[in-house]
Formats: C-alpha cells, sequence, structure tokens
C-alpha cells in the first residue's frame, strides 16, 4: 500500500504537527491552479517561489503526505 511506511512512522505520530503546515501549503497550490486571472506562466512563477522557500525535507514529506488517502487530491496540485 502506499504510503503504508509514511502513515505508520510518520503520520500516526505527528499529524498534530505536521497537519496545519500540509493544509496550508495544499490551500496555496490550490488557489493557484484555481485562478481565472493568472496565466500559466504566473501560476507556475507563484508555484516556484513556494517551492523556493520550502528544504528538500519538506517537498519530501509534502511528497510522502501526498501519498496519504486522506491528503485528499494534494498530489494533483
Amino acid at each position: 500500500m502506499k504510503g503504508a511506511l509514511y502513515r505508520k512512522r510518520v503520520h500516526v505520530r505527528y499529524e498534530s504537527t505536521f497537519g496545519p503546515y500540509f493544509r496550508l501549503l495544499y490551500t496555496i497550490l490550490w488557489r493557484l491552479r484555481d485562478d481565472k486571472k493568472l496565466t500559466p506562466e504566473e501560476k507556475r512563477r507563484y508555484g516556484n517561489l513556494l517551492r523556493g522557500h520550502l528544504t528538500s525535507f519538506e517537498v519530501a514529506m509534502a511528497g510522502l503526505n501526498g501519498l496519504m488517502p486522506r491528503a485528499k487530491d494534494f498530489d494533483a496540485c
């Protein structure tokens, strides 16, 4: 099962810590994706700006979190 190790070792223990952080990332990316006024180039630039503020560890954790069924469609943002 995808994400089973992450769920067991990280999500179960630290969801209360990481949950708000991932929800914030999701909300920012969701709003960028669905915005009707920004051009695709502007969306890409803002997405890259967000990515530039994340460490490699944070990107990896977000990717692993995206494998969770509870992650909604975080992997599609």
